[in-house]
């Protein structure tokens, strides 16, 4: 199993993609066959005890819908956005681009912040709590 890891600063990799199997289970499902779509294609480094520690291809699948402008023109409730400036799931510019086009969410970039970073990052909490005290 060759796996990609995306690295997160300091604390090793902190997920790891099974990108042979997600390409698989793709392709399978072009054709109509969901059978293994349980099968585990995100493994995350936390500890053994937190009981979420893998995505399964349909939860991966399930975080990228196919139609996201009908998913962002539906939001009907305040949104705020981070994004890491390193992100390596998303460009950021490109999601600024869409959330700004399709949503009345805001969206903040938080500089040199991989996609994981963003979490421990402490531009982010300001800008966290800059946008709940405007609410």
């Amino acid at each position: 199993m060759q796996v990609q890891a995306t690295e997160n600063k300091g604390e090793g990799p902190f997920m790891k993609i099974h990108i042979e199997r997600i390409i698989g289970l793709t392709m399978l499902n072009e054709i109509g066959n969901h059978d293994f779509d349980s099968l585990p294609v995100l493994f995350f480094n936390l500890p053994e005890t937190v009981p979420l520690r893998k995505y399964s291809y349909r939860a991966n699948k399930s975080m990228a819908p196919d139609d996201y402008v009908t998913g962002l023109k539906a939001i009907n409730k305040p949104t705020l956005v981070l994004i890491g400036s390193e992100d390596e799931a998303f460009s950021s510019a490109a999601t600024k681009e869409a959330i700004l086009k399709n949503s009345n969410g805001e969206i903040q970039i938080i500089d040199k912040a991989s996609h994981n970073g963003v979490r421990h990052n402490a531009q982010s909490f300001i800008f966290v709590k800059e946008w709940f005290s405007k609410l």
